[in-house]
C-alpha cells in the first residue's frame, strides 16, 4: 500500500504538470508575436522552467513503476532508465541555457541564433531530441513494460501511442517544417495525463 500511494501521489503530479504545461502552451500558441509567428518572451521563459520540473517528475514517476511491478524487468527498466536520464541532462541544459542567454548581447549574431529556441538553432534541435526521442524511447519502453499487467494494460496501450507519436515528431527536422512537431507534442503532453489517470484510477480501485 505505501508503494501504490507513492505512484497514487506521483500521477497525481504527473497529471498536473501536463496539464499546467499543456495549458501555458496554448496560450503561448494564441498569443505570439503576429509577425515572427514566436511564442512571447515571457511565456517562453515560464515554459522552460515548466520543462525542466516536468522531465524530473517524469523520471520519478517512471521510477516509482518500476520500483512497484518492475521487479523482473531489469533490461526493460535498464533501457528505460538511460533513455528518461538523457532527457533531463539535455532538457535542463537547453532550458537553463536559454532563460539565461535569452536576449543577451554576446557580441556575436551566429552564436545568439544559436541559443535561441526558434528554429532553426542548436537549442531546438536538442530539446527535439530530448522530448521527441529520449521522451518517447522512454516511454514506449515504458509503454510495453505495462501491457504485460492486466490492470495497468490500457495506460500501457495509451503509453505506446504516446512514445510512437512522440518519436514521429522528429520528422519535423529532416523536413524543416515545426509544424510538424505538434504530432509529437501530442505525444509527450496530452496523452502521457491520460496514461497517468488510467495507472491513477486502477490504483485507486485496489
Amino acid at each position: 500500500m505505501v508503494v501504490t500511494g507513492k505512484i497514487n501521489k506521483i500521477s497525481v503530479l504527473f497529471i498536473i504538470m501536463g496539464i499546467l504545461y499543456s495549458t501555458v502552451l496554448t496560450i503561448g500558441i494564441i498569443t505570439r508575436y503576429p509577425d515572427t509567428n514566436n511564442i512571447i518572451n515571457e511565456i517562453m521563459y515560464l515554459m522552460g522552467f515548466l520543462t525542466i520540473i516536468s522531465a524530473f517528475v517524469v523520471m520519478a514517476f517512471v521510477n516509482e513503476i518500476y520500483k512497484a511491478f518492475g521487479k523482473n524487468y531489469g533490461y526493460s527498466k535498464f533501457l528505460n532508465r538511460i533513455a528518461i536520464m538523457f532527457l533531463v541532462v539535455i532538457t535542463t541544459i537547453v532550458h537553463f541555457l536559454h532563460i539565461f542567454f535569452n536576449n543577451k548581447k554576446i557580441g556575436n549574431e551566429n552564436f545568439e541564433i544559436i541559443l535561441t529556441l526558434e528554429w532553426p538553432s542548436f537549442l531546438l534541435l536538442l530539446d527535439i531530441i530530448a522530448w521527441n526521442f529520449f521522451f518517447g524511447l522512454g516511454i514506449l519502453i515504458l509503454g510495453f513494460f505495462l501491457v504485460n499487467k492486466i490492470i495497468f494494460k490500457s495506460a500501457g496501450i495509451i503509453f505506446i501511442i504516446s512514445g510512437i507519436l512522440s518519436i514521429i515528431g522528429l520528422v519535423s527536422i529532416p523536413l524543416n517544417n515545426m509544424d510538424l512537431r505538434f504530432i509529437g507534442i501530442i505525444g509527450y503532453t496530452i496523452l502521457p495525463v491520460i496514461g497517468a489517470i488510467c495507472i491513477k484510477i486502477k490504483i485507486n480501485s485496489m
